[in-house]
């Protein structure tokens, strides 16, 4: 038994001096320039920083957590570092028995949002139970956005990386929050496209990219697992609305899904709500807005997006829980751009020259195009939402023409042309737009509605000739 324990003693007699030999070595390596601080990089102005680089070099004046209790030496600790931001962690070496230790670890970790911080601690290992809190400090990426390797000592505090009256030691890490090709999420070469029609042609189509959204609120919780939610998203222009595909069980779900929308009123509104999907209907998750006037410089326009609380109602009132929730955030483009190919030409009827200027006007022409943002008039019985049936009127002096009907549109096109026999010169055009019904009634949106909805939203070109 004696030669056996022998051995041992002598085995753990080398591996300790070998250990204490790598040890001075590291620390010599610790007072040089590290790996990180050598790197060449060069700041990408269009390209946002997505990965955090981290060199954990050495800890200094660590607190001797494990006590002896039967045999002698001093106290010590088994420290080893661990570190997270945006979800996402990393841990390092356990360094035995040492007050000092010299790790010259380097990790990495994906990160997008200025408003993150980055959490660092270092902790006591332990064979026969849960690791113990040695100290932790808190570093916010906004103060690394120049994208430079920034080498420190941090000083140590406690688990809120606050300082208080216990000393806990200091740890010299070295962090480069940059951009790294390899783990973004570039946009498709078609939204990036040139425009053909260039910059003066008036934007018709808003162009949507949606990439991702993460840390969202679990609404379903896991009975034998853990809690999830299975997100969808939906896209809504002036009444017309597009989804996404459903993310079963994720809260960092990736879609990279493109929509598109023809639009040119600039007081319209890129409505953005995530749910998570369930058979007996959607539940809320979050939202956010993009109002086009935004995005009239015709650029690309991509950021993450926080999700906030639903809208409320006329004389609700928001709970202070609900206000501080915390719901995510979503990652999208947009872009306003000019698709000539959406462009309605005029008809030749609207286009002729005029032969007879010496008789006075007995014609009103007319070519409807389209409307845009109608009110919905046919509401869903099983689930929100609905739309509406549009028929056009034009009435003027007992003459009247009717467009077709456009079935379940809120921005119909019709590109139609009309004319009335109209001879008096103080005569009024008459337009009113009405949701066709199976019986044979049309249901009138409210007068002040349908005012400002003509006099905003309907796209109408008229002429008086002979």
């Amino acid at each position: 038994m004696g030669w056996f324990s022998g051995q041992s003693k002598a085995a753990k007699e080398l591996e300790r001096k070998r250990q204490q030999e790598k040890d001075e070595e590291n620390a010599k390596k610790a007072d040089d320039v590290c790996d990180e601080q050598k790197t060449p990089y060069q700041k990408k102005v269009d390209k946002p920083p997505n990965v955090l680089r981290i060199t954990v070099i050495r800890a200094k004046e660590l607190p001797a957590v494990d006590k002896k209790m039967f045999s002698k030496g001093p106290a010590s600790a088994d420290p080893f570092p661990t570190m997270s931001v945006e979800g996402n962690a990393e841990k390092g070496s356990v360094k035995k028995k040492n007050l000092t230790p010299v790790w010259l670890e380097r990790f990495e970790l994906p990160c997008e949002d200025p408003d993150s911080v980055f959490s660092f601690e270092v902790m006591d290992h332990d064979n026969f139970g849960a690791a113990d809190f040695m100290g932790g400090c808190k570093v916010k990426l906004a103060s690394l956005k120049d994208e430079r390797a920034h080498r420190n000592w941090y000083k140590l505090g406690n688990i809120e990386g606050e300082q208080d009256e216990h000393e806990r030691g200091e740890v010299e890490l070295c962090l480069r929050w940059c951009h790294d090709k390899s783990r973004a999420y570039d946009l498709p070469k078609e939204f990036k496209a040139v425009e053909k029609a260039g910059s003066k042609a008036m934007p018709n189509e808003l162009h949507v990219y949606l990439v991702r959204a993460r840390d969202l609120e679990a609404m379903d919780s896991g009975l034998l697992g853990k809690a999830s939610s299975d997100p969808i998203v939906v896209l809504d222009v002036m009444g017309t609305s597009h989804k996404s595909k459903q993310m079963k069980k994720e809260l960092n779900p990736v879609w990279l899904e493109s929509f598109s929308w023809p639009v040119e009123d600039d007081e319209a509104i890129l409505e953005v709500v995530v749910e998570d999907y369930d058979m007996t209907g959607n539940d809320f998750m979050g939202r956010t807005s993009i109002p086009l006037k935004t995005l009239s410089d015709r650029k690309i326009h991509r950021q993450w997006h926080r999700l906030l609380p639903p809208k409320l109602k006329k004389g609700q009132k928001r709970s202070s829980k609900d206000a501080g929730k915390k719901r995510g955030r979503i990652d999208l483009a947009a872009r306003w751009v000019h698709n000539p190919k959406l462009v309605v030409p005029l008809p030749p009827e609207l286009q002729a020259s005029e032969l007879h200027f010496d008789r006075p006007a007995n014609e009103i022409q007319i070519f409807l195009v389209r409307a845009a943002g109608l009110p919905i008039m046919d509401r869903n019985l099983m689930s929100k939402g609905g739309s509406s049936d549009p028929v056009v009127t034009f009435s003027c002096c007992g003459e009247v023409a009717k467009s077709s009907i456009k079935k379940k549109d809120l921005n119909p096109q019709w590109a139609e042309y009309h004319s009335l026999l109209v001879e008096e010169d103080d005569a009024q055009l008459l337009i009113v737009v009405e949701d066709y019904d199976l019986m044979g009634l049309c249901q009138r949106p409210e007068t002040s509605r349908r005012r400002r909805y003509h006099r905003r939203t309907t796209q109408a070109t008229t002429s008086w000739a002979n």
